[in-house]
């Protein structure tokens, strides 16, 4: 715990009650007296004040129509009601104030003891989790380095400081794992709760997929619930879809607007029809051997391919369209939206396409993806030689945090979707498409997508050939590991157990997963994760022996990215994930 005189529940109660959201005790006073005068006080609530401000922080953001309320989670609405309702009496004249007090305080009680409680206690736990976390990881990497300065003769070279020879007298790093499992980050006061029976178009909560591209690329794919989805019972809004046509793979992910209760249908719907078209258009359509590279970028090939991603989207917005109409002599959706018709905001939805194929320019084989999208998420690839190009560029709405969506229809028009059509030309390592619940994560993409591809091959998901062990032994010596051991000495630092948000009663399923971080791995070694990504002797020497469960060692990759993404833990982070990967 943060201090040793107080337990974890105890200091969480006893800033709630600094805060006036637990009854005047004098026990808790006698406490707080206690806990100022402790050495690590100013360092604890300078923690816990940073955790709140950022709270306090979205919810001004929201009363200033700086957030969609689509991004917000319902407690911040409510407290956002509270500070908006308390001010808006307080304005009116007195025989007019004493009458709603009456009527309000109840309300306000309630928002206070639920949501408003809920949220500062959840949001006191984090910073007291974050803050223990450093303090204990800090002195065992502390208590590391100095056995390492006593067990390491100094030498002249300005590099690796674990020799070969001096390695076998370095005492095994450890941290204490039991520490990270009390923890647990991911679970905080999250729940679970299924996803609802009585709405229409009921959908699986997890969902992968597989497949192999013409040219024998891998081809994964999964999407998960969110963690708000999960604790407030609704249902994901992600979807994606993905083909193989002729010489053509095809891909669609699509993000459902949060605050559109049939959006998830608009997702599926628009994923669905424009990789309907896709595969249809380009069934019998190949780029001529031996293009030039001027032709390529200004030849009639390219720009008919652009084309035809174009009509996509028009073919998936005139979908959803479509739908809506449909959808207005449905009962059960006329009840979902509060006895109104539905529109065709309801199914507001991004979508992101990507098509990608193998092609001959001049003497040369090379891989070919032309992308397009409307709204945010994120398309990126990397090169064999460990380069990165994004492929996308998110729509942001009137306001910070929000995006545009399918249907809003200007964004169809060609002058916006040219700009929003990329491509690559090279040796493809790895295509990554994703809705913003993964792209957020690894935000800012460049270089975060180069992280996100380094954690998919250290979790075992995405398998790279291995080189030799003198190899990597020889890659090792320059940086701050001197070998294959000494990473598995270190593996601690860079792996992490979580604690998955999961159906209690769901079979089979894993409760706790190990997972591993490019980025942590890359300060062991002290190098940049672009350095890590590009050579693929670091990399390898980074993937341990264990899986990151039990159940993995029989998964598929594509079920491995499902656990992964419903899995690894970023702050802040609570939305749908949905990935696909060509690699």
């Amino acid at each position: 715990m943060p201090e040793d005189n107080f337990s974890l529940e105890e200091l969480i109660k006893l800033f709630c009650w600094k805060l006036y959201l637990e009854p005047e005790s004098i026990d808790l006073k006698k406490k707080w007296s206690s806990f100022i005068d402790s050495p690590n006080y100013l360092e604890i609530v300078t923690k816990v004040c940073d955790y709140l401000a950022d709270m306090s922080k979205r919810t001004f953001a929201l009363r200033l129509d700086l957030l969609s309320k689509s991004k917000v989670t319902q407690e911040e609405e409510e407290i956002e009601k509270l500070w908006t309702d308390v001010l808006k009496l307080c304005s009116k004249e007195t025989s007019t104030f004493d009458h709603e007090l009456k009527t309000q305080v109840p309300v306000w009680q309630g928002i206070v003891n639920n949501e408003l409680k809920k949220h500062v206690v959840q949001t006191i736990k984090q910073a007291l989790i974050e803050y223990n976390q450093s303090q204990k990881k800090s002195q065992s990497h502390q208590q590391q380095v100095n056995k390492n300065i006593d067990s390491v003769q100094k030498v002249n070279s300005p590099i690796k400081p674990w020799s070969p020879e001096t390695h076998k007298q370095v005492v095994n790093s450890q941290i204490d794992v039991s520490v990270k499992e009390e923890v647990n980050p991911s679970i905080g006061i999250w729940k679970y709760l299924p996803i609802p029976d009585n709405e229409p178009d009921k959908y699986d909560e997890y969902i992968s997929k597989s497949g192999t591209s013409p040219e024998g690329l891998n081809l994964i794919a999964a999407r998960v619930r969110g963690k708000m989805h999960k604790h407030n019972g609704t249902n994901c809004d992600d979807w994606f879809e993905f083909a193989v046509s002729g010489k053509w793979t095809i891909i669609a992910v699509a993000d459902g607007a949060g605050s559109k209760k049939l959006s998830r249908i608009g997702a599926k719907i628009s994923c669905e029809a424009a990789v309907k078209y896709l595969s249809e258009s380009l069934a019998n359509h190949q780029i001529k051997e031996g293009i030039t590279h001027s032709e390529l970028s200004t030849g009639e090939d390219i720009n008919e391919i652009k084309n035809i991603l174009h009509q996509a989207m028009q073919t998936a917005y005139q979908a959803v369209e479509d739908k809506a109409k449909d959808s207005q002599d449905s009962l059960r959706y006329f009840r979902l939206l509060d006895n109104r018709e539905a529109e065709i905001k309801d199914f507001s939805a991004t979508l992101l396409l990507a098509v990608h194929t193998t092609i001959k320019v001049e003497e040369n084989n090379y891989n070919l993806i032309l992308t397009c999208q409307v709204g945010d998420g994120m398309l990126a690839a990397i090169s064999q030689a460990g380069t990165l190009k994004l492929l996308g560029k998110p729509d942001s709405g009137d306001y910070a945090g929000q995006t545009d969506f399918l249907t809003s229809k200007n964004k169809l028009e060609t002058s916006n979707l040219t700009q929003k059509t990329f491509h690559f030309l090279g040796n493809l390592k790895c295509l990554m498409v994703m809705t913003d619940g993964v792209a957020d994560d690894y935000f800012p993409n460049d270089p975060g997508m180069l992280e996100l591809y380094g954690d998919l091959v250290l979790n075992q998901i995405i398998n790279i050939d291995k080189p030799e062990n003198s190899e990597i032994n020889q890659q090792l010596l320059t940086t701050n590991l001197g070998s294959i051991n000494s990473v598995r000495e270190v593996k601690s630092y860079f792996q992490t157990p979580v604690e998955r948000i999961i159906d209690p009663y769901l079979a089979n399923e894993p409760d706790k997963i190990l997972i591993s971080s490019v980025a942590d791995y890359a300060k062991e070694l002290n190098r940049a994760v672009f350095e890590v990504v590009a050579s693929p002797a670091l990399l390898a020497a980074g993937i341990m022996d264990e899986p990151m469960c039990e159940q993995c060692q029989n998964m598929s990759p594509a079920e491995k990215l499902k656990i992964w993404l419903d899995s690894y833990y970023r702050k802040g982070s609570f939305d749908d994930r949905t990935l696909v990967v060509i690699y």
